[in-house]
């Protein structure tokens, strides 16, 4: 005979709510041993770090954050800081970037205390050696950066919210950086005339669509000029520019330094 059971009631836990999409990609995770640590700093995607030393400092908006050892630090992108050293230790860090509309973090220096289970996860990361342990070591980083994402309060989340319309138009200029598409071909794959799209746009992320678009290129080719050695007119073509000059001319007038020293002032660099 087989059994049954009686379903008395049912309840749904996101009933009429669509449940966003977490994308991480992973850019960077390593462990470097420095003695001088001092720079100014801000870059367009999320950093963790942990110290096993004291004597390191991170300072946001005039707030100085000692960094304690065994503890993880989340900055979110953009998020301007100075970083001081006092004497030689090792770090351990991660980079990523995150695709999780209509979230945004707002930006600080949140400190996170890890579990038992999460330094032991750490240490699986830092220690792996054999290529068959490369899945493992991908796998655990995203559970650290999972653990820190959920971890964070909820003051440092902002919902930023935009018509089904705005969404796609998004959605198309991000997966569409070599080829840039013109606001008459956005406003008609939205469904809308050209001027009724601009100024939908407008409204609701106070700039244009062209304005918009140019920002998330060069945010997208500062995140590959720092985390690949490809030339600057390959990233200059990836993110449709027509060549490296023009990609300079753009990048300067977006992050006020040129692609080239932007590159060499990544601090992990030799």
């Amino acid at each position: 005979m087989i059994g049954r059971t009686k379903r008395t009631s049912t309840v749904r836990l996101y009933d009429e709510v669509k449940i966003p999409i977490i994308q991480i990609n992973i850019t960077r995770v390593d462990r470097a041993t420095l003695s001088d640590w001092n720079f100014s700093i801000c870059d367009p995607f999320y950093r963790i770090y942990m110290m096993d030393k004291p004597g390191w400092s991170i300072q946001f908006n005039g707030i100085k954050t000692e960094m304690r050892p065994g503890m993880l630090y989340f900055i979110p992108p953009n998020t301007p800081f100075i970083a001081k050293s006092e004497k030689t230790a090792t770090q351990f860090y991660i980079m990523f970037t995150l695709n999780c509309y209509p979230f945004l973090h707002k930006h600080g220096i949140y400190s996170i205390k890890p579990s038992i289970d999460e330094m032991s996860l750490i240490a699986s990361i830092i220690n792996f050696s054999a290529p068959s342990s490369q899945f493992a070591c991908a796998v655990n980083t995203q559970r650290i950066v999972t653990k820190c994402l959920s971890a964070l309060p909820e003051s440092a989340v902002e919902v930023k919210s935009y018509s089904s319309r705005v969404v796609r138009a998004m959605e198309l200029m991000r997966k569409n950086g070599a080829n840039v598409l013109s606001n008459s071909h956005l406003a008609l794959e939205t469904g809308m005339s050209t001027n009724a799209f601009v100024r939908l746009f407008q409204e609701e992320t106070a700039t244009s669509p062209q304005k918009w678009y140019l920002k998330e290129r060069m945010e997208a080719a500062a995140v590959k000029l720092l985390n690949s050695s490809d030339s600057l007119d390959s990233i200059a073509e990836e993110f449709g520019s027509c060549d490296r000059f023009h990609f300079t001319k753009q990048f300067i007038k977006h992050k006020g330094i040129s692609p080239a020293a932007y590159r060499k002032k990544a601090h992990w660099r030799d």
